[in-house]
């Protein structure tokens, strides 16, 4: 058999940096994502391998393959076949929704095997993506999940029922930094004062504590506001009560931000707390 014709394209049609890949190996797309309405696209050239001595010379194909990714934070994969041949370029980026840096996460791997286990060859790129920021190749850089500004989210926490506390919890495969928390407290017309405090705890023990200077009376509605900054209190003449946590406070799956409230009655009510985090992904 003659090697000139076999596997190996002209210069011209083989690009700058191919990565040769087998009829084994493939591409492997998995999307971490926070946030509803995405879809994203990998897309690239592939320039196939001749097969036989009388084949023409082979031409340049475009992939196009799309992932709807889970909003959970979770794993959402697809596995893309090519042949034998070159892989020329690639790059994935989100085609629909409008999620910012620090939602979505891209990962694409050169993986080997179509059915069952397939094993991991290479890691060809991995970031946040938006519908104007891809991962791609050649050109773009690797970034971890923990990596850059994170996402700012505004989010609406739980109404506790009658008598109970508010707790937040930080979901499976976030990590926030706490921004502010802003929630407001209606004591019932049972004579006790009440003292609000905010805690942080990984889920059992408590590692950050702020209690009020001064009380809350019987049928009176509070407003409680925490964000960073030093460990002060104020509250001013409409009952806006402001306590500070301390900065750069980042939080994993788990870990709590609660209220707890001595004296507290069994007709007092907190509203939902609303509360502003930066969000990064974390598998």
């Amino acid at each position: 058999m003659d090697p000139s014709w076999y596997g190996v394209p002209s210069p011209a049609l083989a690009g700058g940096s191919p990565i040769y890949v087998t009829g084994e190996d493939g591409l492997r797309l998995t999307v971490f994502n926070s946030v509803a309405g995405v879809t994203v696209t990998l897309s690239g050239r592939f320039l196939p391998a001749r097969q036989r001595s009388d084949e023409a010379d082979p031409r340049v194909g475009v992939f196009n393959q799309t992932l709807v990714p889970a909003t959970t934070r979770t794993a959402s994969t697809i596995f893309m076949s090519l042949g034998e041949g070159w892989l020329l370029d690639w790059s994935a980026q989100v085609t629909a929704g409008a999620p910012l840096k620090g939602n979505t996460y891209a990962i694409l791997e050169l993986a080997r095997g179509t059915t069952g286990t397939i094993a991991r060859v290479s890691r060809l790129g991995e970031g946040y993506i938006t519908s104007n920021v891809s991962i791609g190749w050649p050109g773009s850089t690797f970034q971890g999940m923990l990596d850059g500004e994170g996402a700012i989210r505004s989010i609406t926490g739980t109404t506790p029922g009658a008598g109970a506390q508010i707790s937040e919890t930080v979901p499976t495969g976030a990590r926030w930094e706490l921004l502010a928390v802003l929630a407001s407290l209606t004591t019932s017309a049972v004579v006790a004062n009440r003292i609000a405090e905010w805690t942080i705890d990984d889920g059992a023990n408590i590692f950050w504590r702020n209690g009020a200077n001064v009380t809350q009376t019987a049928s009176t509605t509070n407003k409680y506001i925490i964000s960073e900054g030093f460990n002060q209190f104020n509250i001013d003449t409409s009952n806006d009560a402001a306590r500070c946590h301390p900065i750069f406070m980042r939080l994993t799956a788990g870990f709590r931000f609660r209220t707890l409230v001595a004296a507290m009655d069994a007709g007092d009510q907190w509203t939902a707390p609303q509360y502003l985090v930066k969000e990064w992904l974390e598998a």
